[in-house]
């Protein structure tokens, strides 16, 4: 058993070595924030999520991002999500809180860009049943007038 500077006992422990070494690494990565890009696309607001994944690391930022656009009184929202190769429930979770938000708003949110491994989370979830999905950004342009008024 080793001993403090002041004599008292140390206690070993191999947790304890664990979580001294990962504490600065968690602490490092709360630092950075999702990356979301704005852009306008005729009167809609597009935000793509410049991220690989939308999962429960990174879905609260999402959800908070789409509150604020809403407050702030975007409420035609289209969620780029072509960068995005995985989404898990909480990923679903956030964007669906954001299509419920934006209904409440009296606006609308609609995807766009999905990769095949997140179209089909939305299959088999159902989702694609309640979201509007475009193969493109510029395709929500084209669907016109279907999404004046949600």
């Amino acid at each position: 058993m080793k001993a403090h500077g002041d004599g008292t006992p140390q206690l070993y422990s191999p947790m304890a070595t664990v979580l001294s070494l990962l504490c600065p690494l968690i602490k490092y990565s709360r630092l950075f924030t999702m990356q979301i890009a704005a852009s306008k696309l005729g009167d809609w607001t597009v935000l793509r999520i410049d991220e690989p994944r939308l999962d429960a690391h990174n879905s609260g930022e999402l959800k908070d991002a789409i509150q604020k656009r809403l407050e702030n009184g975007d409420h035609r929202l289209v969620m780029d999500l072509s960068q995005v190769r995985f989404i898990d429930s909480s990923g679903l979770g956030a964007l669906l809180s954001g299509y419920k938000n934006a209904r409440f708003h009296q606006g609308h949110l609609v995807l766009a860009g999905l990769q095949p491994r997140v179209k089909s989370m939305f299959e088999l979830t159902r989702l694609n049943r309640v979201f509007d999905i475009f193969q493109q950004t510029e395709d929500v342009l084209q669907a016109g007038e279907d999404h004046d008024h949600p």
